[in-house]
């Protein structure tokens, strides 16, 4: 069996330190771009992804839901990491349930 790549990136430090919006419109921390940039690149890897938010100063709700989705959809394996704020795992763990739920058709700029 081979190993498994891993892809760490961590959110604060790669992306933004506020990331936030579902969609490009609402700013450039938004989701969209998130995915575009950093998860969709990653998940071409066929890699284990690992998102660090120790550096982020907050996160979205509609942001985490976004990425959720795509997340759900594209059936990536992805570990959320946050010792800075315990919620956010349990945030993103939530955000899975409603998209598979909704079996990945949610509206993006709903918050859970």
């Amino acid at each position: 069996m081979p190993d498994i790549r891993t892809i760490t990136i961590d959110i604060g430090a790669d992306f933004g330190v506020y990331p936030f919006g579902a969609r490009a419109t609402d700013g450039p921390a938004s989701a969209e771009r998130f995915i575009a940039e950093f998860l969709a690149p990653a998940s071409e890897a066929n890699a284990k992804i690992v998102l660090h938010f120790d550096n982020a100063r907050g996160v979205g709700p509609s942001w985490l839901h976004e990425v959720a989705r795509y997340v759900s959809t594209e059936g990536l394996d992805v570990e959320i990491v946050s010792k800075r704020d315990p919620a956010v795992p349990m945030m993103f763990t939530r955000s899975m349930s409603s998209v598979r739920a909704d079996n990945g058709r949610t509206d993006p700029d709903a918050h859970v």
